[in-house]
């Protein structure tokens, strides 16, 4: 078993992706590429992407160790998130056209939906630490069962997500011109990026994490605004898409490779930890360009092969509380299996199993919430 190279787990996730896909007829497209089952699939696949990135990074020890092609994985987990934030951007801003009077209700409705797995995952990982011999101070404890100090820093972003929700909602609630609101949701977003990028990193131990302190913080955040983009002016720009198919997909391929060049030059030149501000800034506008590049060529290659199997809509409906689990068994298995390929298989097993009792007891409180 030592001699299989870790790019097996590669290997999984393109197998994962395209297994069932569905080739459009030629000069067709599929028209349901941007449906809600096909993005709830999408999401389970960054869910599981995420998990071997974060693992990739614990073995590799942010890359300090080469162990072969998987080693790729180690910057790649802004391109995961971002595929997240576009299709909640995405999501929202279409049941906003589609759904009437879907600003009614939508704190008590739609907010459990991400509240609910983060306050649930976020004790069960609490718990554990504290049952592995973790000790905290009361007020910390309070800090940490509160959400407002995360033991866990991986779950950033339910909080930046719900932050984003609320914004939606007072932002779009009150304006019935959705261009106006539009902008004042991207100011916002810029300004969250602002601040976020001037408080720099906490001064807590890595495993833990402040609110908004981190690049990880505004890297990817855009994502969620070009999400409601698209779902806004979706016939224009898939009309578009449509016409121009046969230059614009070679042409955003090209335009990844290079700007994946790029971002990866100016992450390790400049970076996030020098600090300067200037350089932080520099950094973040070539991952962010670089991500959204990223995820609008994925949605393209979507409309001629479409992405959907039963593996794909088992996870999406788990996606949060798999993103949410997996460091408690990266974090806590570990230290005590030294075999790497292992290592990767028993957090997906475990994470997985766990996910999926965590989200029936999920989907329960949420109901009751609901009413």
């Amino acid at each position: 078993m030592k001699n299989i190279p870790l790019s097996i787990y590669l290997l999984f996730l393109l197998v994962l992706l395209i297994s069932g896909c569905k080739l459009a007829k030629k000069r067709t497209h599929h028209e349901d590429f941007l449906d809600y089952s096909v993005m709830k699939g999408i999401q389970g696949f960054a869910a599981m992407a995420v998990i071997l990135h974060h693992v990739t990074q614990t073995v590799t020890q942010y890359g300090q160790y080469n162990k072969g092609l998987i080693n790729i994985l180690v910057d790649a987990g802004v391109l995961f998130t971002g595929l997240f934030f576009f299709c909640s951007g995405y999501g929202l801003m279409t049941s906003l056209l589609e759904k009437d009077n879907y600003l009614n209700g939508f704190i008590r409705k739609r907010l459990p939906a991400i509240v609910v797995p983060f306050f649930i995952c976020n004790w069960l990982f609490i718990a554990v630490n504290l049952a592995t011999g973790y000790s905290a101070k009361p007020l910390a404890l309070v800090a940490f069962i509160s959400g407002f100090i995360l033991m866990n820093d991986q779950m950033w972003f339910i909080v930046e997500l719900a932050v984003l929700y609320i914004a939606f909602y007072l932002i779009f609630r009150k304006r019935k011109s959705h261009k106006n609101a539009l902008i004042i949701m991207a100011i916002f977003i810029a300004l969250m990026t602002v601040i976020s990028l001037l408080l720099g990193h906490d001064n807590l131990p890595s495993t833990l994490g402040l609110w908004f302190h981190g690049e990880w913080w505004y890297n990817t955040t855009w994502l969620f605004f070009i999400g409601l983009l698209v779902a806004k002016y979706k016939e224009k720009i898939v009309g578009f898409a449509k016409r121009n198919y046969s230059w614009l997909l070679p042409v955003m391929i090209v335009l990844n490779a290079l700007i994946s060049i790029a971002a990866t030059y100016v992450l390790h030149s400049f970076g996030y930890y020098t600090g300067s501000n200037l350089d932080k800034l520099v950094t973040a506008v070539a991952q962010s360009a670089m991500v959204i590049i990223f995820v609008l060529s994925f949605f393209l290659i979507t409309m001629k092969l479409r992405f959907k199997n039963p593996v794909l809509d088992f996870v999406g409906k788990r996606a949060l509380e798999i993103y949410l689990l997996q460091n408690i068994f990266i974090t806590k298995l570990h230290p005590i299996i030294e075999n790497d390929l292992l290592f990767y298989l028993a957090v997906y097993v475990s994470t997985i199993l766990l996910a999926i009792g965590v989200n029936w007891i999920d989907q329960k409180v949420i109901a009751k919430l609901r009413g």
